[in-house]
């Protein structure tokens, strides 16, 4: 690991055992009143796969799942 910098706010990064990806979110018009649509994609930094999802929830379930992926000690698919 790195020497962490004393500015920074957020933790220091491990060189290695993490999982990076790239996320998106956008909102588009709704087709019908009152129903806003919200979208997101993923981009995997190991291999830069993208995946796109219909609502947040979807890509917040995706990511969930390659996190306990990562935790159970599987390499990344």
């Amino acid at each position: 690991m790195t020497s962490p910098d004393p500015t920074s706010p957020f933790p220091p990064i491990p060189e290695r055992g993490g999982r990076i990806f790239v996320l998106r979110v956008w909102h588009e018009p709704a087709t019908l009143p009152h129903t806003p649509v919200w979208r997101a994609s993923v981009m995997h930094g190991a291999h830069g796969q993208r995946r796109y999802f219909d609502s947040i929830d979807d890509c917040v379930e995706h990511l969930y799942s390659k996190c306990l992926h990562a935790d159970l000690g599987l390499p990344p698919e």
